[in-house]
């Protein structure tokens, strides 16, 4: 499954992953990449008490993982991969299988110069039968986000299972949103106008909001269903 997240800074799209994250740290094994210390545990999106974390911050602790064996990973759990080489989280993650790659600024690993060699484009394309490196068939998943569609590759973009559209900006913007089916025209000023931490939810089509940060209140998500749930 490829869940993304598009929307201008400061619009929510972190908080919205830390509560995907949240919500399924004991269902799924996360693999994030926490490109600027926004991911441990005093991190203001986890709204309180985070899921227990594993840092991996070195490229030491990068190794060991990588000769851990796929079959003495654990189900789930969250591991935090920080100011570490994108491609090599993600072929981590290829190689031990069952997983879940995250990623808050998708674009700066997910574009067209590289992509074709690039392990991400397994998790896109092979993601429900990728085989592990024992050869053992594995589902692999993605959530990530950016400030727009177009600075990703048309292969994550077009092939996404769910979108949330926070509040976008740009005529090059809604051509591409437009063009890979995940808006219609008629809801376009209603994007670009959208408050704080509120989103329209493709395929449901509808408005959501999250809680705003500081209440201690995270939105309730069914995990990996591509169904987003409102407030209550």
């Amino acid at each position: 499954m490829i869940t993304l997240a598009y929307g201008v800074p400061g619009a929510g799209k972190s908080t919205l992953l830390h509560d995907l994250v949240r919500a399924q740290a004991s269902l799924h094994l996360f693999f994030v990449n926490d490109h600027e210390a926004g991911w441990g545990t005093d991190a203001v999106h986890w709204r309180g008490k985070p899921p227990p974390l594993t840092l991996v911050e070195t490229e030491g602790e990068l190794e060991t993982l990588e000769q851990r064996p796929a079959d003495e990973w654990p189900a789930s759990g969250v591991y935090v991969f920080r100011h570490l080489e994108a491609n090599r989280i993600v072929a981590l993650l290829v190689a031990k299988g069952n997983g879940v790659y995250v990623d808050d600024e998708l674009d700066l690993l997910a574009r067209r110069q590289g992509w074709e060699t690039s392990p991400l484009r397994t998790v896109v394309h092979q993601g429900r039968h990728a085989l592990n490196e024992e050869g053992v068939p594995t589902t692999l998943h993605l959530y990530g986000a950016c400030r727009r569609p177009q600075n990703l590759h048309t292969d994550v973009s077009s092939l996404a299972d769910e979108v949330y559209m926070f509040r976008l900006q740009g005529k090059n913007t809604l051509k591409r949103c437009v063009d890979d089916n995940f808006l219609e025209e008629e809801q376009w000023e209603l994007v670009r106008t959208l408050p704080k931490f509120e989103f329209i939810h493709w395929p449901s089509g509808k408005h959501l909001a999250l809680a705003p940060i500081g209440d201690g209140k995270a939105a309730p998500r069914e995990p990996l269903q591509g169904t987003a749930s409102e407030d209550t």
